[in-house]
């Protein structure tokens, strides 16, 4: 392609090219993503790379080579419509990550993937990271949560078989890697090397704020772009999420949805509101994934309507909270479970993490509706299926939409 076809396009936040991002020091970078607005680390201006799997080799190989390619310099891109090249600086790099953990020693090579890389680069911890995944959220150069983000630090688990000498040597390796792991925690946070020993011997969830506290976090992002929409568009009757030509997304549970929500918070041109279909059907088997939907909600500036029609968890209903229009079919209720929670490992850490699930349902439910202290009770203390009008009543939904089909006189 002769060069004066050629022209250059920049994104807005990104580096110029390599060799000038090479010069990028750790204060450089947080000085960079310290200015970044909040729903910005889900929009447009930056790479999305999603580690959402558990850690293993495969996934680990993966991550790294969508980072290092996502990293690479100035490239040329030949556009067929205008049958130009394009030359393109690397973005910014956001590693969204929704991860349990899994093998240690996949997960030691994470901890050098960081200095591989001459762009900006964050993670961005959109719902859990435990166990091996810290690995990647405590040691990235920036690291960010949500009000929805859990981390996990905990010691290694796993068997071993073989001649004495075989194990000793694997039993050694293992405390040597265990070792440094210890010293980049502590490095890269505010525990005491006491703290850190008596939290590993857990397994705990550490909620944002103290994941923010304890310095294994450099910031809390709340994206809130929500706009004023006319009265008249939010108070409609006639139920207008039904038009086919808006943007409808029927939420399946799944890890595919918060990426979904990206590519259409990047389109320029999105001006037509968003219609999100809450799960339902009681099948979520990854309660945790839906967290990560709603920073992505809230960073819309367009008007999003939220819509209940069937039967879900409390889980599943917290992201339609913050849609600005909240529509619930007559014949769905909320179902309450978190009376009978099962969970492996101490009882005193099954009590603490069901209690930091309920501080976070609670926490939605106070922001976005009025319930009443003896609903939340309710909550843990026995199963009950919540009523589109209970719900109605208490502000977690803002219109029934009647079926015909259900009876709600009194008896």
């Amino acid at each position: 392609m002769p060069s004066s076809s050629k022209r250059v396009q920049k994104p807005k936040l990104s580096v110029s090219d390599s060799a000038a991002a090479a010069s990028f020091s750790h204060g450089a970078h947080k000085k960079f993503w310290d200015a970044l607005p909040d729903h910005e680390f889900f929009g447009p201006s930056l790479t999305h790379i999603y580690f959402y799997s558990e850690v293993n080799e495969e996934t680990v190989t993966l991550l790294r080579s969508q980072i290092l390619e996502a990293a690479k310099g100035t490239q040329e891109h030949f556009h067929p419509s205008s049958g130009n090249s394009v030359l393109t600086s690397p973005k910014p790099i956001a590693v969204h990550v929704h991860s349990p953990g899994g093998d240690v020693w996949a997960g030691n090579w994470l901890l050098s993937l960081f200095n591989q890389v001459h762009v900006p680069i964050c993670t961005v911890v959109d719902s859990i990271s435990a166990s091996a995944a810290t690995f990647l959220t405590v040691s990235s150069p920036y690291r960010v949560v949500t009000s929805f983000s859990r981390c996990m630090l905990h010691d290694y688990w796993g068997a071993m078989m073989g001649k004495r000498e075989e194990m000793l040597a694997i039993q050694s390796a293992v405390e040597q890697r265990l070792a440094r792991l210890k010293r980049m925690y502590l490095s890269r946070s505010r525990f005491t090397s006491t703290e850190l020993d008596a939290l590993m011997r857990r397994d705990i969830w550490l909620d944002a704020d103290t994941c923010m506290k304890k310095g294994i976090a450099d910031r809390l992002v709340r994206p809130d772009k929500t706009v004023s929409v006319s009265s008249s568009l939010m108070k409609t009757k006639t139920m207008p999420f039904f038009k086919t030509n808006w943007n409808v997304l029927y939420s399946a549970c799944s890890e595919a949805m918060p990426q979904e929500l990206d590519a259409l918070l990047s389109e320029s041109q999105i001006t037509k509101p968003v219609v999100f279909n809450a799960p339902g059907g009681m099948e979520c088997m990854d309660v945790d994934i839906v967290f990560a939907y709603i920073p992505r909600i809230q960073s819309f500036s367009i008007p999003i309507y939220g819509v209940v029609d069937n039967d879900l968890s409390w889980f599943e209903m917290l992201p339609v909270q913050y849609c600005q229009r909240r529509y619930m079919y007559d014949n769905a209720h909320v179902v309450s479970h978190l009376a009978y929670v099962e969970g492996r490992g101490r009882l005193q850490d099954i009590v603490h993490n069901t209690q930091v699930e309920r501080a976070l349902i609670e926490r939605v439910l106070k922001e976005r509706g009025r319930p009443t202290k003896e609903f939340l009770d309710d909550i843990v203390d026995r199963p009950r299926h919540v009523t589109a009008d209970e719900c109605l009543r208490m502000g977690l939904v803002d219109e029934i939409v009647r079926t015909g089909l259900v009876d709600t006189r009194k008896a």
